[in-house]
């Protein structure tokens, strides 16, 4: 199986590739670097960058998998499972077609320009790295 690797370096490129990938469920793994802020006065780890590299799943329909998962604990066909999702904060963005995409936006506020990565994770891990190496 080939493996693409796409580098991806700001979120408006992020949310251009996920609208162009569709709605193939598909894994991803992605690395951060945070500066950390807010460290009280007289601290020496004053500008240690956190690096986190996170692997997970994008489009993911996640009513049929709990629907899947109660089925398979409760031994009965998932057409017999009824679910209902709770009330959320967001909205997906959508294909012309109407299927969600993993972009998600603040249903109060869709327009303000911030966009969000609804993944599921399957693994995490994070190291901290002082400004000087």
């Amino acid at each position: 199986m080939k493996k693409n690797v796409i580098q991806i370096d700001s979120p408006i490129e992020m949310v251009g590739f996920i609208k162009s990938n569709g709605t193939a469920c598909r894994f991803v793994s992605i690395l951060t670097e945070t500066i950390v802020t807010n460290i009280r006065k007289g601290c020496p780890y004053e500008g240690v960058i956190k690096i986190s590299k996170k692997c997970g799943l994008v489009n993911v329909d996640y009513v049929e998998s709990v629907k899947r998962k109660f089925a398979a604990s409760l031994d009965e066909p998932v057409k017999n499972i009824d679910y209902t999702a709770g009330e959320i904060w967001y909205k997906h963005l959508t294909t012309i077609d109407g299927k969600s995409l993993p972009i998600v936006v603040n249903k109060k506020t869709p327009d303000n320009g911030e966009f969000y990565l609804q993944y599921f994770p399957t693994s995490a891990k994070s190291v901290y790295q002082m400004p000087n190496g």
